[in-house]
């Protein structure tokens, strides 16, 4: 049995660019899951303070929210007692400056946690200045746009980047580590050694310290960045005009990073199209995804869509089968083209 290209890249990407190490190992945190807790409680919350939450957001936001404070859906969020409010670019898709505006007037006492863990750090430090009037916190991931083992990014507005915590369990990495690499250890063990070291440990796993000491961050997201926009141009005129203009500009904007998942809204039932892919195609895209389409993170407009991945995991060969075989007539209903 194939393994399923993921949503996610798992490999982590590389250059051959072997330039000077471009970002500090004091700032980069062993995961932007850590990095959830480390906010929530430099904001000095805890369990009284809620805080909001999108729809439909992982499970581990909520975990490691609620490590400290009280994840509430934004939807629910009394507006005189909110104490924070976390925002994400879903998929990579950044909202427009003005669905934080909103947010702002709505909730002008909250504090705003930008999750930008879906979205590349293209030119990571000069985005986080360029915006930080935008929100309170940006967060960021080395691990889920880039494929590294871990790593974390928190920019306090004011303040630049958040130290990480001094590395108190070395040794407990390394045990855990050794284990990782004993091939009797079966893969769910694996698993959850590799998840133990990036949620629970203070030092980087090896393997992201081995990483990072073979590239250069911005390198690394550019050449992503690149051949996520060549995957983009793959996809059928009438597929990109089935987005919202906000989402149809970020595609036409190169200055903004390209996103990472593509959403394809479904007008009509679209289990057999998903199944399909996945199937034909070696796509983890087997079940349908709810995306939210409004340029607001406060009335959302939630559709189910069929999630395609755009990370260079997937090559041009397969993008360009996989839209031929998608905008066949059996399916023009489905996707509304």
């Amino acid at each position: 049995m194939r393994n399923l290209i993921k949503l996610w890249r798992i490999t982590p990407v590389t250059t051959n660019n072997k330039e000077i190490i471009d970002l500090s190992r004091d700032v980069i945190i062993a995961s932007a899951r850590q990095c959830l807790t480390k906010v929530v409680t430099e904001l000095g919350l805890n369990r009284t303070d809620y805080v909001g939450i999108p729809d439909y957001v992982g499970h581990c936001v909520i975990d490691f929210i609620g490590r400290r404070a009280t994840p509430v859906p934004i939807s629910l969020l009394p507006k005189k007692s909110s104490s924070a409010i976390l925002i994400y670019d879903q998929w990579g898709w950044q909202k427009t400056l003005s669905a934080r505006l909103e947010l702002r007037k709505i909730y002008p006492n909250a504090k705003i946690i930008w999750d930008r863990v879906d979205s590349l750090p293209l030119n990571y430090e000069n985005e986080a200045i360029k915006r930080e009037n935008e929100t309170d916190v940006q967060l960021f991931s080395l691990s889920k746009t880039l494929g590294a083992g871990g790593g974390g990014l928190i920019w306090f507005t004011g303040e630049g980047w958040m130290q990480r915590d001094l590395c108190s369990d070395q040794g407990l990495v390394d045990k855990l580590d050794a284990l990782l690499n004993d091939v009797s250890v079966n893969k769910e063990s694996h698993y959850k050694i590799d998840r133990f070291i990036r949620n629970e440990c203070i030092c980087n796993s090896p393997d992201l310290e081995k990483w990072l000491s073979n590239v250069n961050v911005n390198a690394v997201v550019a050449k992503e960045n690149k051949l996520r926009r060549e995957r983009i141009g793959i996809f059928d005129d009438r597929i990109i005009k089935l987005l919202p203009n906000w989402m149809q500009n970020q595609i036409k904007d190169t200055t903004l990073p390209a996103p990472g998942i593509f959403p394809i809204p479904l007008s009509k039932s679209g289990n057999t199209i998903a199944t399909e892919v996945s199937v034909k195609f070696g796509i983890e895209a087997s079940f349908l995804y709810h995306f939210n389409f409004n340029d607001s993170y406060l009335t959302p407009n939630w559709k189910k869509v069929l999630a395609i991945p755009l990370h260079s995991e997937v090559s041009d060969s397969l993008m360009k089968s996989l839209i031929k075989y998608i905008t066949q007539d059996k399916f023009k209903e489905s996707i509304g083209i």
